[in-house]
This record gives structure tokens, sequence and C-alpha cells, in this order.
């Protein structure tokens, strides 16, 4: 395991915190992607990565368990 806490609820929290931010960050993004249709390269790069650190973490939590 690349994670060293010494207790889940460490994980968690640190897990959540960057959900929760990502989240944000990539709703952003697409509000002002919707209002601006002009799109760069570093903003959609940048939102895939979040998108990816998103569905790690979840898988991340549904496996941590068993």
């Amino acid at each position: 395991m690349w994670f060293c806490f010494t207790t889940h609820d460490g994980v968690f929290f640190v897990i959540r915190l960057c959900i929760l931010s990502a989240q944000r960050l990539i709703l952003c993004g697409f509000q002002r992607k919707l209002n601006s249709l002009k799109s760069t390269r570093v903003e959609m790069i940048y939102l895939l990565i979040m998108l990816s650190v998103i569905i790690q973490a979840w898988f991340f939590i549904l496996v941590w368990p068993s």
C-alpha cells in the first residue's frame, strides 16, 4: 500500500477532502465551459486529471474495506 496512515479514518478524511475539492473544481470548470465555449487544452487536461482522481478515490474507497 502506498498510503501510510495509522487509521482508516485518516485515509477516508483525506480522500473525502480530495473528492469534494475535485468535484467543486470540475463543476466550476464545466460552468465556465458552458459560459464561454473557448476550450483550451490545459483546462481539458486538468479536468481529465481531476476526473481520474475522483474515479481512483472511489475505487479505493470501495476496495479498501474488503
